[in-house]
């Protein structure tokens, strides 16, 4: 999962690199800070739990995009060049002022960037499993597809069957939604996996 996303920012380091595409993304971030806060509010005063259910999503996604946006304003040009400690130091503010807002977004030492804990996305599940973002918090939520998904997999036979299952679940659910093609290609993936390591204990 997370290695699909790092392929994509690579593909785009020069663009986002570029004076002009920094200052955008500048600005997003300015932008999402502002409704991370009406969200915050929003939730606060909420008069129904579906309601509060709905904005406490809605923040996770925030969140999610705020990290994102944040960790686009780097001058990157690589893992073996930039000073990430300082980079993280230096953009600590943004986070803690976002986390004021019930954002929940923490480093990931894995990856060397900003991350967001799921627990919005869990939240919502759990007060509107069919509401009209249950199949986008699941995948977010419960399958880790966040936007800086943060993933120290060890690759054992007992986690890879915890993907397998996790998968066949969500697909269960959301057969035929918008992450059907992408659910289906993983499952597959990790039941070979998962074969393999059978066969490898059979040798």
């Amino acid at each position: 999962m997370k290695m699909n996303i790092s392929k994509v920012a690579l593909a785009l380091l020069s663009l986002c690199n570029s004076p002009a595409t920094r200052s955008q993304t500048a600005a997003s971030v300015d932008i999402l800070a502002n409704q991370l806060q009406r969200e915050h509010a929003a939730i606060l005063s909420a008069k129904t739990p579906q309601s509060k259910a709905a904005h406490t999503y809605l923040l996770n996604n925030a969140a999610d995009r705020f990290a994102y946006a944040l960790n686009q304003t780097g001058n990157r040009d690589g893992k073996f060049t930039f000073d990430w400690e300082a980079w993280k130091k230096s953009t600590t503010p943004e986070i803690q002022m976002a986390n004021q807002y019930g954002a929940s977004i923490l480093w990931c030492e894995y990856d060397g960037e900003w991350t967001v804990s799921p627990q919005g996305y869990l939240d919502y599940l759990s007060e509107l499993p069919e509401g009209r973002y249950a199949e986008e918090a699941w995948w977010r939520g419960k399958l880790g597809h966040t936007l800086n998904a943060c993933l120290d997999a060890e690759g054992s036979k007992e986690e890879t069957a915890g993907f397998v299952n996790d998968y066949e679940m969500f697909l269960a659910h959301f057969p035929h939604g918008k992450h059907e093609t992408e659910a289906r290609k993983l499952l597959k993936e990790f039941q070979s996996d998962f074969e393999s390591y059978k066969q490898q204990e059979k040798q």
